[in-house]
């Protein structure tokens, strides 16, 4: 059987090394350095100090809640994302108020207030809106269920998603908090609920958008000059 001869192969047939460099080198150089000076400009923000976050109504009030900051209003805030689960012994009962869990955005007066998603046993609601409210569009809220983690709360019913919404222009600049409420209606089963790994990421700056277009162009020209 014949083997296959790299010594045979001709050299029209064989990728020259300095077309290679001619067309990696100088720039691919360019549009690295330019996308890692822009990516100093896109920095996300974790909230400070976050870990899982449980609401339970084992002897608790009708309202359950806790509030995450996520941003202190030097930046505009573009997007949003975080993980959240429900969990309940509760089952759908007409006309019976379920537990529920409500996750919302605010700014630090309360009077801007946007609802993201209302769960309970039966329904899961995405952008429920409400009088007084900032509507946030279906195409603007990105939801996907992911695996229920093994060391959350778990109770019969048990489902987590993982969320990313945009954040409206009137949410720009000012400081921002998640509300995550838990609505307790008072029965003998009991519910709860968590959130987790909050994120902002910041609007990008025109500075940082500027330096990724030019290592697009400097790309681009230096490839059309490249004989091969």
């Amino acid at each position: 059987m014949a083997g296959f001869n790299l010594a045979g192969t001709s050299s029209a047939a064989r990728p020259s090394l300095n077309g290679l460099r001619r067309v990696s080198g100088r720039p691919a150089f360019l549009f690295a350095f330019c996308c890692f000076l822009a990516v100093t400009h896109f920095q996300v923000q974790p909230a400070c100090g976050q870990g899982r976050t449980v609401l339970d109504t084992t002897g608790g009030g009708p309202l359950i809640s806790a509030q995450i900051a996520v941003s202190d209003g030097s930046l505009a805030i573009e997007r949003i994302s975080f993980l959240f689960g429900f969990t309940t012994d509760e089952t759908q009962t007409p006309g019976e108020f379920l537990d529920s869990l409500t996750a919302a955005l605010s700014d630090e007066t309360s009077i801007t207030f946007m609802p993201i998603v209302t769960v309970d046993a039966a329904t899961v609601l995405w952008a429920p809106g409400g009088d007084g409210t900032v509507p946030v569009s279906d195409s603007d809220l990105v939801r996907e269920e992911i695996a229920y983690p093994l060391d959350a709360p778990m109770l019969a019913t048990r489902r987590s998603w993982r969320v990313e919404f945009l954040v409206p222009d009137n949410f720009h600049g000012a400081p921002l908090f998640l509300y995550f409420d838990l609505f307790n209606n008072g029965n003998s089963m009991g519910s709860a609920a968590w959130f987790d790994d909050v994120v902002a990421i910041p609007v990008p700056e025109p500075a940082g958008a500027s330096l990724i277009l030019i290592g697009v162009c400097c790309r681009a020209i230096f490839k059309r000059r490249d004989p091969g």
